[in-house]
């Protein structure tokens, strides 16, 4: 999906959900009256996957909340509310290296009925709410639900540079009543930073996918500047997760913050950004005022133990010819 008209940056999506039959696609953008500024959240809705409304700016950097950037984050659909949750990015003045200090990384939240009109802005967790050791690098908070149980998961890096995600529990009559679980990590640590991560459960499997940062090339695996992909959960005798077996989701370039969400007849679906942070590369299409786009939903599976995509049948539907080879 590619936008029309507008200058863009960074289409990685967010909020993605199902709310009473309309699935929506949140984004982070900058339009382009504001080239310069931090990124705002645009946001699409559709019925069929094949026709999309672009409702325009949901929220911009305007509070001290997020002054400067409305950063990644989810929607959830709980009790007839659809519930978003993002990262506000607060950058302090002063001779700060941004990573271990000088950074305030928010988790806010705001609430719709009809998924259209939003309430205010709301802080739930500012830096000291998070536990100690951690970076000023904590963001990306998802909801999802497994077995019931109501869970937010959000990236974050260590003081040392050490990758993990915070888990959190939700109360089910309340989703901003938030109780500390745990942190999810590897023995041996992998990458310095996990960035959008989500909590998913497929045959009878739970999984955690995220973006490790800093993760060395080996082989044909982690090429990119970034990687993508899941690691399998393992529960401990207390209850709480491990990860191990890192599996990369798509081993091309231009693929990173992918995002996954249950709709409301089950599949877990997944939209990646066709993009990446930080590469070497230009991208040819910002001589025409846009760059980046949103990948082709796919649904997720599980097949002798590994993660599998596929269109979505919706996009099938489309097809008019076929080949078999």
């Amino acid at each position: 999906m590619a936008p029309h008209g507008r200058h863009w940056l960074d289409l990685r999506p967010n909020g993605l959900c199902q709310h009473n039959g309309l699935y929506h696609i949140f984004h982070q953008y900058t339009p382009a009256q504001d080239l310069g500024l931090n990124k705002s959240w645009g946001h699409y809705v559709t019925r069929d996957w094949k026709h999309f409304a672009d409702l325009g700016t949901l929220m911009c950097p305007d509070s001290e909340i997020d002054k400067d950037g409305c950063y990644s984050g989810s929607g959830f659909s709980h009790n007839g509310i659809l519930h978003l949750f993002y990262t506000g990015n607060i950058l302090h003045d002063g001779d700060f290296d941004y990573i271990n200090e000088g950074r305030g990384h928010y988790t806010n939240t705001l609430q719709s009925a009809d998924g259209i009109h939003f309430s205010d802005k709301k802080v739930l967790l500012r830096n000291e709410d998070y536990p100690d050791g951690l970076s000023c690098h904590v963001r990306d908070p998802k909801v999802s639900d497994i077995d019931g149980r109501l869970y937010m998961v959000i990236g974050a890096r260590t003081r040392d540079s050490r990758g993990c995600a915070l888990v959190y529990e939700c109360s089910r009559d309340n989703l901003e009543d938030l109780t500390f679980r745990q942190v999810i990590r590897t023995p041996e640590g992998f990458g310095y930073m996990w960035e959008c991560p989500v909590l998913f459960k497929l045959d009878q499997q739970v999984f955690l996918l995220c973006c490790p940062q800093g993760v060395a090339q080996d082989g044909y695996k982690y090429e990119n500047v970034y990687q993508n992909g899941v690691f399998r959960l393992t529960p401990d005798a207390d209850g709480s997760w491990q990860a191990a077996d890192f599996q990369e989701l798509d081993h091309g370039f231009d693929f990173y913050a992918p995002q996954s969400f249950r709709d409301e007849q089950g599949r877990e679906i997944l939209i990646g950004w066709m993009g990446l942070p930080d590469a070497e590369y230009g991208n040819p299409e910002t001589a025409e005022g846009w760059t980046h786009s949103l990948t082709m939903p796919r649904q997720l599976s599980v097949k002798n133990g590994r993660i599998c995509q596929y269109p979505i049948q919706e996009i099938l539907d489309l097809r008019t010819e076929s080949q078999t080879v």
